[in-house]
């Protein structure tokens, strides 16, 4: 008969640290800050509540109510981005200055049940009328971990009548960080 045996053998591996003698030196890795841009269009706006009277005609969102209408969209940056400029890009062709109608956007910072406004940007009668482009500094870092971001528009027709003013899109300019 036959006798087998069996041989267990372990491996033991313990770590070793290895000094260079050469001169080394240690290497951090840095952002890189690339430009971008965010666009948000007039339809991805919603109203406050469900009694706002509102049309889009084409890419244009405009109200017929007589008094302030708000709309609302949460809007998603990157984390750490560096908010540089928000842009409104309107219509206002309302004349009176004393009675004029507006357009006016609110970039708002949300925690919990509070927020604060980052920037503001509206267009008024001496810029109208017409088409109308107005835009405003923020200089503001994005923290997803803390806040939450998101636009508010208010339209006002004011004296002009239905349809004064409305909103094309609001674009919010940023500069991102990319590891390299």
């Amino acid at each position: 008969m036959k006798r087998i045996t069996r041989l267990i053998t372990t491996l033991v591996i313990t770590p070793t640290l290895l000094i260079a003698s050469q001169n080394v030196s240690a290497q951090t890795l840095t952002p890189q800050y690339r430009p971008d841009y965010l666009s948000v269009p007039a339809a991805a706006l919603l109203p406050r509540d469900n009694t706002i009277a509102y049309d889009t005609n084409g890419v244009r969102m405009f109200t017929t109510d007589p008094g302030q209408v708000v709309f609302q969209a949460p809007i998603t940056l990157p984390n750490w981005s560096w908010i540089t400029n928000i842009t409104l890009e309107a219509v206002d062709k309302s004349s009176d200055p004393q009675f004029g109608g507006f357009v006016r956007v609110n970039l708002r910072e949300y925690q919990f049940n509070a927020f604060s406004t980052l920037a503001t940007v509206q267009t008024d009668a001496p810029t109208a009328p017409g088409d109308v482009r107005v835009g405003a500094p923020v200089g503001h870092v994005v923290d997803n971990d803390q806040f939450s971001y998101g636009l508010e528009v208010t339209l006002f027709n004011g004296a002009g009548g239905p349809g004064t003013v409305g909103l094309y899109k609001v674009v919010i300019e940023y500069w991102w960080p990319e590891m390299f």
